[in-house]
């Protein structure tokens, strides 16, 4: 019984390590990383978990490398106010993978 909890113990931390790293997610911890701007595209208002609340789902577009990436996250009613297409956005991006990329601050127009 012992080898058997063992053995489920590290299939599932080494599956989770491997899951994370192939998501991307992982690579922004341990690779290299820059930090780059990105301009909102369009913003889309959609409702919350089980339906309450409002949050925007932000369309975004970056150049890296002379290469554009597009991508989307969901800004939640708790992380900063809402958001206008004139804002642009920080990204840490990793550099070998420039798929990968989180949002870490909001420039904020304000016209």
């Amino acid at each position: 019984m012992k080898e058997l909890s063992r053995l489920l113990f590290l299939l599932i931390f080494f599956g989770g390590i491997y899951f994370l790293y192939n998501r991307g997610n992982m690579a922004l911890f341990i690779g290299k990383t820059t930090k780059i701007n990105a301009q909102v595209d369009s913003i889309i208002g959609i409702y919350g978990t089980k339906g309450i609340g409002f949050h925007q789902k932000i369309y975004y577009q970056y150049s890296y490398n002379n290469k554009k990436f597009n991508s989307s996250f969901i800004n939640k009613a708790t992380m900063w106010e809402p958001l206008i297409e004139k804002d642009s956005l920080l990204l840490k991006i990793a550099t070998n993978k420039p798929n990968n990329n989180k949002v870490i601050g909001v420039y904020f127009s304000y016209k």
